[in-house]
C-alpha cells in the first residue's frame, strides 16, 4: 500500500494514520484510480492504467496484500478518485468467533 502510494504520489502527500482503534490508512494526494478499474486492481497481474505506464510494476502487490489480509482475518479496502488521489484502509478488526451455540 505504502509502495503504491509512493510510486503514484509524484507532487502532494501522503499520510498513514488510525482512522480508528482497528483501521489504519494510507491517505495519499496521487494521480488516483479509475472507478471502472477499482474492482480489477485486486487480480493477480493486473495493473490498471497508470501501472502500466510505469515501468516498476508487476500486478501482485496489491493481489499479495489481499491474500495475506485474508488469511489472518482482515480486510484490505481501497477508495480512489482521478486527480484526487487513493485511501486504502487495513482494517484489523476480525468478527468475533462462536464456538457454541
Amino acid at each position: 500500500m505504502l509502495s503504491n502510494s509512493l510510486k503514484y504520489t509524484k507532487t502532494g502527500k501522503i499520510r498513514i494514520y488510525a482512522e480508528s482503534e482497528h483501521t489504519l490508512v494510507v491517505e495519499d494526494t496521487g494521480s488516483g484510480i479509475r472507478q471502472e478499474e477499482l474492482p480489477k486492481i485486486f487480480e493477480k497481474g493486473y495493473t490498471e492504467l497508470s501501472g502500466r505506464l510505469h515501468e516498476k510494476t508487476t500486478g501482485l502487490g496489491l493481489f499479495l496484500s489481499r491474500k495475506i489480509c485474508q488469511r489472518l482475518g482482515h480486510q484490505l479496502k481501497i477508495e480512489s478518485e482521478v486527480g484526487k488521489g487513493t485511501k486504502a484502509f487495513l482494517i484489523f478488526k476480525r468478527p468475533e468467533l462462536t464456538i457454541f451455540d
